[in-house]
């Protein structure tokens, strides 16, 4: 699961455009450490894993994981459903939730 985390922070900086320089300011550190952990050289400190998953919108757990979902793009999405869509898609997420 680590290995992928490398390819995860840059896509996810990539997808809300910014840059290595950029992200570095926000997070108050050198861009070339943005670069050792997209690169694989290196992994970012808790701290400013929670900040990047604060940056990113996403669960600290998903910089980790293989399917990035952006909770800006999930509540976009509920946002057009029909109220009957979005009843219906709380049921299938509750037994989702079961089945696990």
């Amino acid at each position: 699961m680590l290995a992928n985390i490398d390819i995860n922070l840059k896509n996810l900086r990539v997808s809300k455009h910014l840059s290595q320089r950029q992200l570095a300011e926000m997070l108050g550190i050198n861009p070339s450490a943005i670069s050792a952990w997209e690169s694989g050289r290196n992994l970012p400190k808790y701290d400013h894993i929670e900040k990047l998953a604060a940056i990113y919108e996403i669960d600290v757990n998903r910089l980790f994981g293989d399917d990035i979902i952006q909770i800006g793009d999930i509540c976009s999405i509920y946002k057009e459903l029909s109220t009957v869509k979005k009843e219906q898609l709380f049921i299938f997420a509750k037994k989702l939730m079961a089945a696990e």
